[in-house]
C-alpha cells in the first residue's frame, strides 16, 4: 500500500501540470489612468477605453490589451462624467472601484442612462464593486430601449452583480429608475 502512495502523488502532480495555464487564466486586469471620459490627446487609459479593450480582446487608447474571459477594470478613486453617452459592456467584466463613496460614474443628468449591459449574443457577465451609478436618466422616444434603466440596463441573458456599490439620483420615464433587468 506505502508503495502506491508515491505514484499516486506522481499522477496527480502530472494532472495539475498537465492544465494549460491560459486555462487557468481569469483574464487580464485594465487600470483606468485618467477621470476623462475622452483622453485620446494625452493617451491616458479611460473608463470607456478600458470597457472597449475588454469589450474587443485588444488595446484601446492608453488601455491594456483585453484577454478572452473575464477582465477586470480596476477603476480609481475619482467622479468620471460621462460626456460621450452610455458605456456599454458586452463581455464578462469585473469593474472594481476604490469604494462607493470616492468612485463614482456620473451620467451628469444629459439624457443618457449610465450603463447598458448586452453583447452579441447578450451574455456579459458583470460585477460592479465599489463604484457609485448616479444621475443617469433616459426618457421614451424613438428608440426601442428608450424609457427603461437610468442607472444601469441589463438586457437579453446579461447579468449584474452589484457588491457594496450605490445606485443613486437616476431616473426612468418607463421603468427601472436605477436599475432594469431585462436579462
Amino acid at each position: 500500500m506505502l508503495r502506491l502512495l508515491p505514484l499516486a502523488v506522481l499522477f496527480v502532480l502530472l494532472a495539475l501540470f498537465a492544465v494549460p495555464s491560459t486555462a487557468l487564466a481569469a483574464g487580464n486586469t485594465i487600470v483606468v489612468t485618467t477621470t476623462a471620459d475622452d483622453d485620446t490627446a494625452q493617451g491616458g487609459c479611460t473608463l470607456r477605453d478600458a470597457i472597449a479593450s475588454a469589450n474587443t480582446d485588444t488595446a484601446v487608447g492608453g488601455c491594456a490589451t483585453g484577454v478572452s474571459g473575464s477582465d477586470t477594470i480596476d477603476v480609481q478613486k475619482g467622479t468620471y462624467f460621462l460626456d460621450n453617452g452610455q458605456l456599454l459592456i458586452s463581455s464578462d467584466v469585473d469593474l472594481v472601484g476604490a469604494g462607493a463613496r470616492s468612485t463614482i460614474i456620473s451620467g451628469s443628468d444629459s439624457g443618457q442612462r449610465d450603463i447598458e449591459i448586452s453583447g452579441p449574443d447578450a451574455t456579459a457577465d458583470v460585477t460592479i464593486d465599489g463604484v457609485t451609478i448616479e444621475n443617469g436618466s433616459t426618457s421614451t422616444g424613438n428608440d426601442p430601449n428608450a424609457g427603461v434603466g437610468g442607472g444601469i440596463w441589463v438586457s437579453g441573458t446579461g447579468s449584474l452583480t452589484l457588491q457594496d456599490s450605490m445606485v443613486t439620483d437616476n431616473h426612468a420615464d418607463g421603468s427601472g429608475g436605477g436599475i432594469q433587468n431585462d436579462g
